[in-house]
């Protein structure tokens, strides 16, 4: 998923309102740029998934993931093209807190390995927790969000 060592560090400038609102040009390259690489990895994310040699759970978790953030991908980019600037906004959050569950996924194997928790016993979970907080936190923070506007 070497797509990704391209998502992650071109995800946060999508978030840059300066650049979003005096460099719209620029921040729609940077769109596409995180886009592309997003949906290509969510593809290979699923199919790697289906491999998964540490049992159905990690297989399950691994591929919803997949799905989740194809689809957030898709609905981020549909929306902005519909002009639906706040739709956009919000998949725009969700897709780039499933972008960072690579990152979670290794932060949560390196303490898996520092507390000496065999590798076949965590994979199942960490299939689950690498992405399911991170979705959780932003729903919370899209939430919090909605409810200061209104």
């Amino acid at each position: 998923m070497a797509f990704c060592g391209i998502a992650v560090p071109v995800g946060p400038f999508q978030f840059v309102t300066k650049l979003c609102v005096n460099y719209t040009n620029l921040h729609r390259w940077f769109g596409r740029v995180y886009v592309a690489p997003v949906l290509l990895s969510a593809i290979v994310g699923f199919a790697l998934a289906l491999t998964a040699t540490s049992g159905l759970v990690a297989k399950v978790g691994f591929a919803i993931m997949a799905v989740i953030w194809f689809y957030s991908g898709t609905i981020a980019f549909t929306s902005i093209r519909a002009r639906n600037v706040n739709t956009y906004k919000r998949w725009m959050i969700r897709s780039y807190a499933l972008t960072l569950s690579g990152v979670t996924l290794r932060v949560y194997l390196g303490l898996s390995f520092a507390a000496g928790i065999p590798f076949s016993e965590f994979h199942p979970a960490l299939a689950w927790i690498s992405w399911v907080p991170n979705l959780l936190i932003v729903e919370w923070f899209i939430l919090q969000r909605k409810q200061a506007i209104t």
